[in-house]
């Protein structure tokens, strides 16, 4: 999948494109990786949500920074999305455990709004999942 973003000579970019363009996208354990890994694999979320896909990111430990910066890579990409298609401007969001599970829709216009809606249901789900592991 990331020779989608990988546009160079040959077309070796065009079948990952083609399957990107028809499926979700989902990435399990994200923590594993590394450096420029991180940095490929922001390319290939903001390119899922130009292309109208959704994303799933499936980690234990994913550190809030990451997410963070993941949640805005697929913003920017799904603004694009919904310009070109006269869509409405909102994202679903989701924080599961095994615990709770809570969704929430993002209104994605405004970045400085969505990014603050973004830390703030973040934040309040990190912090029942903390209250719950205390007891």
């Amino acid at each position: 999948m990331m020779a989608a973003t990988e546009t160079t000579r040959g077309g070796r970019y065009i079948l990952p494109s083609l399957r990107l363009m028809s499926s979700d996208l989902v990435i399990d354990e994200i923590d594993d990786f590394t450096g420029s890994d991180l940095i490929a694999i922001g390319r290939l979320i903001h390119l899922a949500g130009m292309l109208g896909r959704k994303v799933m990111i499936s980690s234990a430990t994913i550190p809030p920074d990451l997410a963070e910066g993941y949640f805005n890579a697929y913003k920017k990409g799904w603004q694009l999305y919904c310009l070109s298609r006269d869509v409405e401007n909102k994202i679903g969001c989701a924080w599961i455990d095994e615990f709770k599970t809570k969704v929430t829709t993002i209104n994605s216009q405004q970045s400085d709004v969505a990014l603050m809606a973004y830390q703030l249901h973040h934040n309040e789900f990190i912090n029942k999942r903390s209250l719950l592991q205390n007891q």
